[in-house]
């Protein structure tokens, strides 16, 4: 079977080249027999519901559209967003975007819902989320490595709430 791309980026009016480039270097890829998720820099292995029980690779069972408000400027602009793909119980497989393309002047342009349509198709949901602690966050999604939400999150001043 030919590979086939679920989820990958738009590029949206005004995104400059360089966030481009680690935004388009992002995809999760259909294998036949399981996924990857290559973001740039290394490949996660998983499985949806629909393709062959396996040990070794964990469940993509759904995507989080995590919205992080800013303490300083609660708006939409001044909301980032994360995107994480979770395990059966809500766990923390990876982040989907990072870095600047978080700015949710980016996002919602980058990652619309058709961006998803692959992925809802075969049974996995989008769902969004809003934040109000890094702790709330980790309660939710465990296993989350200390990059990512974490960082923004620390940045942002919720480490501790």
């Amino acid at each position: 079977m030919a590979e086939s791309v679920l989820v990958t980026a738009l590029r949206p009016d005004g995104m400059s080249d360089g966030v481009w480039a680690k935004a388009s270097a992002r995809s999760l890829v259909d294998c036949g027999d399981h996924l990857e998720w290559r973001d740039g820099s290394s490949v996660h292995r998983w499985r949806l519901a629909d393709q062959p029980a396996s040990a070794e690779l964990p469940e993509l069972a759904g995507v989080s559209k995590v919205l992080v408000p800013s303490p300083i400027q609660d708006t939409y602009i001044g909301t980032r967003v994360e995107f994480v793909f979770t395990s059966p119980s809500g766990g923390f497989l990876a982040s989907l975007n990072g870095g600047v393309t978080r700015d949710r002047k980016y996002t919602d342009k980058a990652y619309p819902d058709e961006v998803f349509a692959g992925l809802v198709a075969r049974g996995v949901p989008v769902t969004e989320e809003r934040i109000a602690s890094y702790r709330e966050f980790r309660r939710r999604h465990p296993g989350e490595p200390s990059t990512g939400v974490s960082g923004l999150a620390r940045r942002l001043g919720y480490a501790w709430s």
